[in-house]
């Protein structure tokens, strides 16, 4: 069974904020264009140079370059810093000192991957059967693994999805945040304030039913239970939700680590 991971990189001036520089997703990014898969990759025109240099060229490769501007939720931008900006919204989020909350490119970026990898299921252009989405920087989880040597999706990771069809693979994290992964059944609506993201957005994939279906969910949730209630917030969130409103949708992995950022479904997808 062939799969596609779908991925981008943009520039939005992170540094300002939280100190990561463009050069530190570069470094990244690196490792991740070395996956043994094809890759339909997402990006400005200024960093094509830069994904031309370093994709292996035996690797099939799609590029599509897009301005921020054509991203696929720009048009929410002016929306979502008026939110930012509201007194209310300041009071309710948890946390407003993160990316999320100080800058609208994040999330506009944040929530158009489900579009992405729609987009590249619906092409399709390398007759592929599954696929994931990947964010450019994920390398810098798996340091110990050498991406270029192994096969992605492993074969473990492969019969998984095939066995539960129509289901989208993500991760939980079970202890960390048991009051939210596995004690309760249904989250209100106010956690979509909340910073507790009990999933991880970093990777996420299934066949191409799945993925439309869930792209159809987030668009719904972030326009009709977020901007137009005057809420932002990550796509982690967003999923966080989504799996307890419809948690038929979804192929879990549970994470058992106590560190937050532990990405052990990555590991399980490489062999």
């Amino acid at each position: 069974m062939k799969s596609t991971v779908v991925t981008a990189l943009f520039d939005i001036g992170r540094a300002k904020i939280d100190g990561r520089s463009i050069n530190h997703y570069y470094e990244w990014f690196k490792r991740t264009l070395q996956i043994q898969c094809p890759m339909q990759i997402y990006i400005e025109s200024k960093h094509e140079k830069f994904i031309l240099d370093n994709r292996p060229k035996h690797l099939e490769t799609k590029i599509v370059i897009q301005e921020l501007y054509e991203l696929p939720y720009f048009h929410l931008k002016n929306s979502i810093d008026e939110i930012l900006v509201s007194v209310n919204y300041q009071k309710r989020i948890a946390d407003p000192t993160r990316i999320e909350c100080k800058n609208s490119l994040y999330s506009i970026i944040q929530f158009s991957k489900f579009s992405w990898v729609l987009n590249a299921a619906t092409e399709n252009c390398f007759g592929s059967d599954y696929f994931f989405w990947l964010d450019a920087g994920v390398s810098r989880f798996v340091n110990d693994l050498d991406i270029a040597d192994a096969k992605f999706p492993s074969a473990k990771i492969t019969r998984l999805i095939k066995k539960y069809p129509a289901k989208t693979l993500i991760q939980t994290f079970r202890r960390p945040y048991q009051d939210l992964s596995t004690k309760r059944k249904t989250l209100p609506h106010d956690y979509l304030y909340d910073n507790r993201s009990f999933v991880l957005g970093g990777m996420f994939g299934s066949d191409y039913s799945a993925i439309d279906k869930l792209t159809k969910r987030v668009d719904l949730l972030l326009m009709h239970d977020m901007i137009n209630k005057n809420i932002i917030n990550n796509e982690q969130i967003a999923l966080g939700y989504l799996l307890k409103t419809h948690s038929s949708d979804f192929l879990v992995f549970e994470n058992n680590s106590w560190i937050h950022r532990n990405f052990e479904l990555l590991y399980r997808c490489f062999e």
